[in-house]
């Protein structure tokens, strides 16, 4: 994924939490193939990390 060249294709969807959420999953991939964690428990922990910030965007839109 890393190697990925960034274009309009590769950006996937840039609204709201995306950005953070894709994010999350791919350290969640990263962690999970490493063996540093479960599956369930990297996305446990990326849902974790990530609930702020949908608190944050959810109240700011309505």
């Amino acid at each position: 994924m890393a190697a990925t060249k960034p274009t309009p294709a590769t950006a996937g969807c840039l609204l709201g939490v995306m950005p953070q959420a894709r994010k999350g999953v791919e350290t969640a991939i990263e962690q999970t193939v490493s063996g540093s964690k479960t599956a369930p428990q990297a996305l446990a922990d990326a849902a974790k990390e990530l609930q702020p910030a949908v608190d944050a965007y959810n109240s700011s839109v309505g």
